[in-house]
């Protein structure tokens, strides 16, 4: 069998010439969870991140940056997912409000205290 990536003669499960594996993975769900967590690479997850920078910020900084770096979020993805994430609360709040002030959206406290002043 040939490899599909430069077409060396494969004998073993990986080509010695590029090192491709001698049979591709199907592109599943699994695969494409499995990628993304790969490219993140975070041991404990986001939420563990946040919880650790607020409970003990300076020192889960210094072991970071001197000796254990595979507990925490990278610092670049922590800051990528904790905007968009703050991206897509503001931009759903601004409808909310957007909503509100149109009248199409009638919050309860809202027409309660409508209520109460019209009495």
């Amino acid at each position: 069998m040939n490899c599909k990536n430069c077409n060396t003669e494969v004998t073993s499960n990986y080509c010695p010439n590029c090192g491709q594996p001698k049979n591709v993975k199907r592109i599943d769900g699994h695969y494409i969870i499995h990628e993304i967590e790969h490219v993140l690479h975070f041991e404990r997850g986001i939420l563990f991140t946040i919880r650790e920078l607020i409970i003990n910020p300076g020192q889960n900084i210094q072991n970071y940056l001197s000796e254990n770096r595979s507990r925490l979020v990278k610092p670049i993805i922590f800051i990528i997912i904790t905007s968009l994430i703050y991206s897509i609360l503001t931009a759903q709040l601004q409808i909310v409000n957007l909503l509100v002030v149109l009248g199409l959206l009638v919050i309860p406290f809202q027409q309660s205290v409508k209520n109460g002043l019209q009495k």
